[in-house]
């Protein structure tokens, strides 16, 4: 089910989601899981991304790819 996600949740990552850093606007790198897991949620970054925890870095997920 997807819904707003709080810090401190849990969330359900689908494998091959783009998960992006980025330097200000720009995209530094990027990365897509090949297994579907659970990561930490971290912040709500803006309308359209979370920030989250991913092989113990922080990452940028578009809100419509998490689910609780």
């Amino acid at each position: 089910k997807r819904s707003r996600m709080n810090p401190g949740n849990l969330a359900w990552l689908p494998s091959g989601t783009a998960l992006l850093s980025f330097d200000g606007p720009d995209v530094k790198e990027w990365c897509h899981p090949k297994q579907p897991q659970y990561v930490f949620v971290v912040r709500e970054m803006d309308d359209v991304y979370y920030e989250i925890l991913y092989r113990g870095e922080k990452w940028a997920v578009p809100k419509n790819c998490l689910y609780q």
